[in-house]
């Protein structure tokens, strides 16, 4: 096949491609368009096929599968980092926190977790979430609020007691027996 020539003795000569764009955003591209921030016809020619994902927050499993994903996939570009796992308590943290970044944003947190923990084991202080603490951010009634408050003292005081639950019983005034009972119905 010959160089590409854009110009064959003084003619245009057009070259043909099979190339597609696949591009992802987080804007309503309509209401760009309505006003006026967004190319209509480039709108036209780019969206021939519309694919529209939900939120990583509305994919119920998708977290745990994905965390996985990139610590593997991490793990395989700096071998030094294999072995690292993540403690049920910050899987939970992880599958209740909405990340608003969505996919992109739970990648850059399991790779900053893998590569700050010097241990093998990752925990909820290791993830780094933003500021919002998983309580807040929690949606719905009384009840579902004060069990969320409720996990996160239990977990909070289970990580600063070493998973020793007579130490977190004592951190938060219960008896080991009450800990334990609030353990098994927040946190199973």
């Amino acid at each position: 096949m010959a160089a590409f020539e854009p110009f064959v003795g003084g003619v245009f000569n057009p070259t043909f491609s099979t190339a597609r764009v696949i591009a992802a955003t987080n804007c309503h591209l309509q209401t760009m368009i309505e006003d006026g921030k967004f190319l209509a016809d480039l709108y036209d020619r780019l969206a021939f096929e519309v694919i529209e994902a939900p939120p990583l927050r509305e994919r119920e499993g998708d977290v745990e599968v994905l965390l996985h994903h990139f610590a593997k996939q991490f793990e395989r570009e700096v071998p030094a980092f294999r072995g690292k796992r993540f403690s049920q308590a910050a899987v939970r943290e992880l599958n209740r926190y909405p990340f608003p970044g969505n996919v992109r944003e739970l990648k850059n947190v399991i790779e900053r977790a893998v590569y700050r923990e010097t241990t093998d084991e990752i925990t909820p202080s290791d993830l780094g979430l933003r500021t919002a603490s998983a309580q807040q951010l929690v949606k719905g009634g009384y009840h579902e609020q004060l069990a969320a408050l409720a996990r996160q003292l239990l977990e909070d005081s289970l990580h600063r007691a070493g998973d020793n639950q007579a130490e977190a019983a004592r951190q938060l005034g219960l008896t080991y027996h009450q800990f334990r009972h609030y353990r098994s119905k927040y946190l199973q």
